[in-house]
């Protein structure tokens, strides 16, 4: 796991070691992935599979047992959308989701990342990694794979460096294929870097091929005239 894996997990183990039972809703399905690998201690992590029968019937000798239990039950829906299939266990734990009033209870996926990273990064790319986060653009993996990086953003985990030389060498190298770039909706990103460094005209409506065309054509010109 990486730091704000371990950042997640060590909150859940905190709300297992003071409530016992800890109900996770995960209506955006952004913790999948890490609560497949997800180990705690003397602890119990169930999933919801596509039923609550299924999934009651897992966790039911849990709650049959002389001593407290310690379970986690990860459910990658709302909460509402259960229709109080899990009543029970949120009433005798504790509830972890997006949005929830209590801080330590909020598994917003840019809560998180704010916390594990408030002391790594400056609040201005703080900000901007919750807003990248906020528009889809970041997942967890990502958020760990930033961590240990010098840079911040999308554009770190596209080019490493987010340096405005490193990225425009790469964007021409084509360091990262047009269609990741895409995928993370990062051109805005690269548009800004290259505009405000090299006095570039970007027009959005072009293609990020166009682009790579100005950029390479205002280099051989600067180039030409430095020379």
């Amino acid at each position: 796991m990486g730091i704000v894996s371990d950042y997640l997990r060590d909150l859940i183990i905190r709300q297992v070691n003071e409530k016992g039972i800890v109900v996770w809703f995960d209506p955006e399905g952004n913790y999948q992935q890490f609560t497949q690998t997800l180990a705690i201690p003397n602890t119990t992590i169930a999933c919801y599979g596509g039923s609550f029968f299924a999934l009651r019937y897992q966790v039911d000798a849990q709650m049959e047992g002389e001593m407290p239990p310690r379970l986690v039950v990860y459910v990658p829906l709302a909460e509402e959308e259960t229709r109080h299939a899990l009543i029970e266990l949120s009433a005798a734990g504790v509830v972890l989701k997006p949005g929830h009033a209590a801080r330590p209870r909020n598994t917003r996926l840019s809560v998180i990342a704010k916390g594990a990273l408030r002391d790594r990064r400056t609040p201005k790319e703080l900000s901007e990694i919750e807003n990248q986060v906020e528009e889809g653009k970041l997942s967890l993996a990502n958020l760990d794979q930033l961590a240990d990086q010098d840079g911040f953003g999308v554009l770190a985990i596209l080019f490493e460096k987010t340096d405005p030389a490193s990225v425009a060498l790469a964007l021409l190298g084509r360091a990262r294929s047009d269609a990741e770039i895409q995928a993370k909706r990062a051109e805005a990103e690269i548009g800004r870097l290259l505009i405000d460094t090299f006095g570039l005209d970007l027009p959005l409506t072009e293609t990020l091929e166009e682009w790579r065309t100005r950029l390479a054509r205002h280099l051989l010109c600067t180039d030409l005239l430095a020379s």
